[in-house]
């Protein structure tokens, strides 16, 4: 995808409202549903997004930036998790020209596979951080939730995000901005 500078900073910003929005409704509403330890978090699904589509150098600082964003949300280690990500949107970068996400199913399992190696990842720079790997147990049947339902409205947030990525210059004008 090209972008020019406005269309670039416009989609970033729609992304980012998106990302906040999300992770409002998940801080909020699903404690007042009784489910305080199933966090869904969407920066997963952006940031696998801009792995698979966005072939732009600029990849590895919108990683940091999208879960510098998520970490103002989350008690988690974001910095893990970015670092996870990066790993992975390299394996991506590599594998791109095979992978083709052209059906429900498809995109299903490979942001699963790709969520399960992020998993991984963080889980094993967790456990070595604190010297013990119980929270790689621990964590695990959470994921397992958590991934399936990420990985099933996958689809559909890669459709809405392809909507944002997709702006041009010409729409902006257009719009006016």
């Amino acid at each position: 995808m090209q972008h020019n500078s406005k269309s670039f900073f416009l989609s970033l910003l729609l992304t980012t409202i998106i990302l906040i929005m999300s992770e409002i409704l998940v801080s909020t509403l699903f404690p007042l549903i009784g489910l305080t330890d199933f966090r869904i978090s969407f920066v997963t699904v952006i940031v696998l997004y801009l792995a698979f589509y966005y072939n732009n150098i600029l990849i590895a600082p919108l990683i940091a930036y999208f879960y510098l964003i998520h970490g103002v949300f989350s008690l988690e280690h974001w910095s893990l998790g970015a670092l996870s990500t990066l790993v992975v949107s390299i394996i991506i970068s590599f594998l791109r020209n095979l992978i083709h996400l052209n059906s429900y199913f498809v995109t299903f399992v490979f942001v699963q596979l790709f969520q399960i190696l992020i998993f991984i990842f963080n889980s094993s720079l967790m456990s070595i951080k604190v010297g013990s790997f119980k929270f790689l147990g621990g964590s695990l049947t959470l994921f397992i939730l958590e991934s399936l339902l990420i990985s099933a409205l996958s689809p559909f947030v890669f459709g809405l995000l392809k909507k944002i990525w997709s702006i041009q210059g010409e729409d902006i004008e257009e719009a006016g901005i």
